[in-house]
Order: C-alpha cells, then structure tokens, then sequence
C-alpha cells in the first residue's frame, strides 16, 4: 500500500467516524448520513482494492476504474452544485419577502396616528 493510500484511507476513516457520529446524534436527516456512509465506505473499497473499481467499470461499459472514479466525481459535483444553486435561489426568495414584509410592518408603525391615551391629554 503506496503513502497516497494510507493518507486517503485515514482521511476516510475519519470522515467515516464523522458521518457515524452525525447519525447517531442526529444533528442531521438520516438520509444524506445513510448517504455520506456508503460514499465514505465506497472509497475506502476503492483506496484498499483498486482492481475493483475497474471490475465495476468494465461491467458499466468503462474501461479504467480510474475513468469510473472521474466520471462519478463529475456527475456529483455538478448534481450538488444544481442543488445548492436551487437550495440558494429558494434562501434568495424567502429572505426577498422577509423584507419586503418588514418593509410593510415598519412603515405602518412609523406613519401611524399617534394615539392619545387619557393621562396624556390630561396633561395638555
């Protein structure tokens, strides 16, 4: 096993722990921990058995595991920049009518009538 394999094999391993740890505490839904669990397990086949990945690849029609790895890394950066993009643009329209509501709300309470109550007037 090469120094690259050890380092990513850790670096997994502590992602691994990390994904555990997000599930069991449940700081977060369970199914994107369920689905950072199997990515991180996946790698760590992929870093201690590299001939797998091009098994996989021949059997999707790839013929280098490493095209298979580049080309799944591909799809999913741009399927999660699609949905952080949408998740943005949905932020961007929530926060719009949040000011436009407190836009409202301010000008009715500074153009309101003042109101006199009975001590006030008294006092006149």
């Amino acid at each position: 096993m090469g120094l690259f394999q050890i380092v990513a094999l850790g670096f997994t391993a502590v992602m691994l722990v990390v994904s555990v740890r997000s599930l069991i505490r449940a700081r977060s839904r369970p199914l994107p921990s369920v689905f950072w669990l199997l990515i991180w397990s996946a790698a760590g086949v992929a870093l201690t058995m590299p001939n797998a990945t091009t098994r996989v690849a021949q059997g999707l029609g790839i013929r280098r595991g490493a095209d298979l790895v580049l080309y799944s890394t591909t799809l999913g950066f741009l399927i999660g920049s699609y949905l952080v993009y949408l998740k943005v643009r949905q932020l961007t329209r929530e926060i719009t009518v949040l000011t436009r509501q407190l836009a409202i709300l301010e000008a009715q309470r500074t153009n309101a009538p003042e109101r006199h109550t009975p001590s006030s007037t008294a006092r006149k």
